[in-house]
């Protein structure tokens, strides 16, 4: 009898594993697919290029970050260049953020130097 339950747990246990594995990778693959659009579609993003035709373009952004400078407001739109990592981790450099000015509805920058620097004024 305790060799049975012994079995049974160990069973149990392996299918945990396999199913966690099977997850992940479903997880991985799907950040990967969506890493490679993206990565496509931002040769087709360009500075002036407004909002609406970015969003046709990329499509909904993984998030959104908005701050204030002064009178103007600047919103960013990230979009997801590489995959999650091996342990499904994201990090800041898997996105790419795409600044709006609110004042013209455009595209004012696609460089992650841009958000740092507005990052940076509001500390």
């Amino acid at each position: 009898m305790k060799k049975l339950i012994l079995i049974l747990v160990v069973l149990f246990l392996a299918g945990l594993v396999s199913w966690t594995v099977l997850l992940n990778n479903v997880e991985y693959v799907k950040s990967k697919n969506i890493a490679s659009s993206n990565t496509k579609n931002l040769s087709k993003v360009s500075i002036g290029m407004s909002k609406v035709d970015l969003i046709k373009t990329m499509n909904t952004p993984s998030r959104i970050e908005v701050y204030s400078l002064g009178n103007h407001v600047i919103e960013f739109l990230f979009y997801r260049t590489r995959p999650l990592n091996a342990f499904l981790k994201d990090n800041d450099i898997n996105f790419i953020p795409v600044a709006i000015s609110n004042d013209t509805g455009n595209v004012l920058s696609l460089q992650r130097d841009f958000y740092e620097q507005v990052i940076a004024s509001k500390k």
